[in-house]
């Protein structure tokens, strides 16, 4: 959720100017070398206190562990909430995944959420037990572009580099994390 958070603020940096150093003059960052493999986030969205989720916690379960052919799969289960309501609190569910849920929903133009609910990389989703769709979407995941971003940590300091592509402006954003120095 952090990394996500990151790159909305990011975004918005980039659109406003603000917090955000935008500069043609900047070297430009290197291009990594092509990978055989590319990520993929695989977000299944899953409750204890549903009955149709676990053939698709075992299709998560084969996605992380055999992979799809071109892809890193980064598989990760998200329990929700609204399944506790039932009896069964799941120890799991956090009421932000749920909320991440429904954001998605709204995005995939969804009146509901429901579980087992698949979302790679936060483009495609559909029903989490479909073994063949989950490596279909992951496969067609793994064949899009991807930003390239880098991560380096100076002292107290994170810089996050993005490059942009060719004829824009990329985006650097510098956060300096403080300690406090009041005692509780």
């Amino acid at each position: 959720m952090q990394r996500w958070s990151w790159l909305l603020l990011l975004a918005a940096c980039e659109r406003s100017g603000a917090g955000a150093s935008v500069s043609d003059a900047r070297p430009p960052l290197p291009t990594p070398a092509p990978q055989s493999t590319a990520p993929v986030v695989v977000e299944l969205f899953s409750s204890e206190g549903c009955s149709s989720c676990p053939p698709a916690d075992r299709v998560l379960a084969e996605l992380d562990r055999t992979g799809v052919p071109g892809a890193e799969v980064v598989a990760l289960e998200l329990h929700v909430d609204y399944w506790n309501d039932l009896g069964w609190a799941d120890p799991f569910s956090r009421a932000s995944y749920t909320e991440r849920q429904g954001r998605y929903g709204k995005t995939f133009g969804r009146r509901g959420v429901y579980t087992p609910q698949m979302v790679m990389d936060g483009q495609a989703e559909l029903v989490g037990s479909d073994a063949t769709g989950a490596r279909n979407a992951i496969a067609a995941a793994a064949a899009r572009p991807k930003t390239g971003i880098t991560l380096a940590r100076m002292g107290s300091q994170v810089r996050i580099d993005v490059p942009s592509p060719p004829g824009e402006a990329g985006a650097q954003l510098s956060r300096r994390h403080q300690r406090s120095s009041r005692t509780q």
